[in-house]
């Protein structure tokens, strides 16, 4: 429940009395009313109030399934590249998405154009997890409704010194320290994890996760593995009852013979095959980081030859296409 459902909701009841809402809220005066007027925000806290005090009369809640790990510990599946445009894609469909880059490589960090730590100094994910930044001061705003919290190689020394303090409290750290305190601003969350099952990040990222969408090519090697990928999401189950499968993501697809087979495969089992594939192209996908952007933003950068962009435009309708069908499903 982010505060533009609050909003939109008491915007459309021209019944309800705002003095009242606020004060069987327990809020300040006047807050809500800013708030509609676009003067001000509406802190976490209020929002949590508010949804005590409306629901009951017609608010609805949205299912919590939003906070979304994107993993696989294989790398080369285009988890980055997945989570950069599923998310720019849902942000154009007027969707308020935060990505978190939690693979210390910083990959899609970099991807969003953040190339230079010193944009982000002391502000990262690690600086959150080892609690020497509040989260809200750590959110880059890419876009109007495209956030991201950093990462840099520094995660790599948070989840060393995780594993010398290890201990229960370590693994719900992301939950405490992000989620908790800014899931109810956003539709989506996405984490892109680190392809290594050992950062006790990653860890703490599945266990703040609702679901994990997995991206696999279709490949042998790569079929190989998902029950390893299965597995290790499923041990997580004890800690995180919520913690679901969203479904798998054929990337870098293509149309051979031993591709079909893999994908029949996979879709003879009990989970999810989201039907879009993404066929990774090099032109399309290798430019994205290089010039700092989505696919979306990049299709629009004025400096692209027309040639270069039809495959861009393709990579776009794959991504829309995708955004389309994982809003249905969830």
């Amino acid at each position: 429940m982010t505060q533009k459902d609050i909003l939109d909701f008491v915007g459309e009841n021209e019944m309800l009395k705002i003095s009242v809402v606020e004060k069987k809220a327990g809020i300040p005066t006047r807050s809500l009313y800013k708030a509609l007027n676009g003067e001000q925000n509406l802190k976490p806290e209020y929002i949590e109030k508010l949804i005590q005090v409306l629901t009951p009369l017609g608010l609805k809640l949205k299912d919590k399934f939003k906070v979304v790990s994107i993993i696989n510990n294989k790398g080369g599946v285009a988890k980055t590249t997945t989570a950069c445009n599923l998310g720019a894609a849902l942000s154009r469909m007027g969707k308020k998405v935060l990505l978190i880059d939690a693979d210390p490589q910083g990959n899609l960090t970099q991807h969003l154009g953040y190339k230079d730590p010193q944009q982000f100094e002391s502000r990262e994910l690690s600086d959150v997890i080892e609690g020497n930044c509040n989260v809200n001061d750590s959110i880059l705003k890419y876009q109007e409704n495209l956030h991201i919290i950093p990462s840099t190689t520094n995660l790599d020394f948070t989840n060393k010194n995780l594993n010398r303090n290890s201990g229960p409290s370590s693994y719900k750290l992301v939950k405490r320290l992000v989620i908790d305190k800014i899931e109810m601003e956003y539709d989506y969350i996405f984490f892109d994890l680190s392809p290594s099952f050992a950062l006790i990040t990653n860890d703490a990222c599945l266990i703040a996760s609702n679901r994990a969408l997995i991206p696999v090519d279709a490949s042998e090697f790569a079929f190989r593995g998902i029950n390893n990928v299965i597995n290790h999401i499923n041990d997580y189950k004890e800690e995180n009852p919520n913690l679901e499968i969203l479904g798998f993501l054929f990337t870098k697809s293509g149309r051979t013979k031993d591709m079909n087979k893999y994908k029949e495969a996979l879709r003879s089992t009990n989970y999810k095959v989201f039907n879009t594939e993404i066929a990774v192209r090099d032109m399309a996908y290798n430019k994205g980081p290089l010039y700092g952007k989505d696919i979306f933003s990049l299709f629009e950068d004025e400096s692209l030859k027309r040639q270069e962009k039809e495959g861009i435009k393709k990579g776009m309708e794959e991504h829309t296409n995708l955004a389309t069908e994982f809003i249905e499903y969830v």
